[in-house]
């Protein structure tokens, strides 16, 4: 191998110390902060620490994306829920399902505990219908319904002329569907490195429609991730403080895997829990 000669150059000229540089402010750091819950009574912070102790082993146990574990919240006495809710507290995901083939409607909020969410239903006249927690990478009746009330026609039909990128995204997304397989990669379309005309925008919303599906994740801004008519595939758009959007991508894949809560966060809220057990104890 010849060596390679390495030019030496004058070092930069770099602003003078005390230069008066401008800076963007940075959005402030999210840690996190355990919930202080307010027990009315020792029975009832007694019976709140050990509701709240059984979800301890099983997230102790939890060890793939798809496993799951529910705990039914019916028939807890409303005090002891008041401050079972209080001690969970809310993290960043929200999701909505919509109701469909007889099913009610969910809406799912995971606790200041990754991997653990509270999962309501409802009636089409807003009455809860059930009440539980589940541990899990992210609820199963999500995974569920996703790929139930989703169609597999995603066939393109006739597009109007001038468009730009369109046709041959829509043509990717049809061949990636078409190939798929259950234990296939994620397959990532960014569209915001693309050139794209408003026109094209619309034929592809239009050609991915509204599926059951819709989640919200905050944090450094938010994350919105839905899901189309298309069985398995989904959009996921990024947005900053300023809500201006900052990347959007379509993803072929069962679930975006920023949805989900890894084995490793929920074994870090279970050990999170131990200080919250032995806190409503104390009380």
């Amino acid at each position: 191998m010849k060596p390679f000669a390495i030019p030496v150059v004058a070092a930069p000229d770099f602003p003078a110390a005390d230069t008066d540089l401008q800076y963007a402010p940075l959005p402030p750091l999210e840690t996190f902060a355990m919930p202080i819950p307010q027990p009315t009574s020792a029975e009832a912070g007694a019976a709140a620490a050990d509701l709240v102790g059984q979800l301890l082993e099983p997230m102790r146990r939890h060890a793939a994306a798809d496993d799951s574990w529910r705990l039914d919240l019916s028939g807890v006495d409303a005090e002891v829920l008041t401050l079972v809710n209080q001690a969970l507290g809310e993290g960043d995901v929200s999701i909505l399902v919509a109701a469909s083939g007889g099913e009610p409607g969910l809406r799912i909020q995971e606790t200041a505990f990754t991997g653990l969410w509270r999962v309501r239903s409802f009636s089409a006249d807003e009455a809860l219908v059930h009440d539980e927690l589940e541990i899990a990478g992210i609820p199963a009746a999500v995974r569920a319904r996703a790929a139930r009330d989703s169609t597999d026609d995603f066939a393109i039909g006739e597009l109007p002329p001038g468009l730009m990128n369109a046709p041959a995204l829509l043509f990717e997304l049809a061949s990636q569907l078409a190939q798929r397989s259950d234990d296939a990669p994620p397959h990532i379309i960014n569209l915001t490195l693309l050139p794209m005309q408003p026109a094209d925008l619309q034929v592809i919303d239009a050609w991915l429609g509204e599926g059951p599906v819709r989640m919200l994740s905050r944090g450094f801004g938010n994350c919105r991730i839905t899901a189309s008519r298309l069985r398995n595939l989904w959009r996921v758009q990024y947005f900053n403080s300023m809500e201006t959007r900052i990347l959007d991508t379509i993803e072929v894949t069962d679930m975006p895997s920023v949805a989900l809560a890894t084995p490793e966060d929920i074994a870090d809220s279970a050990e999170r829990l131990v200080e919250l057990i032995d806190w409503l104890h104390d009380e």
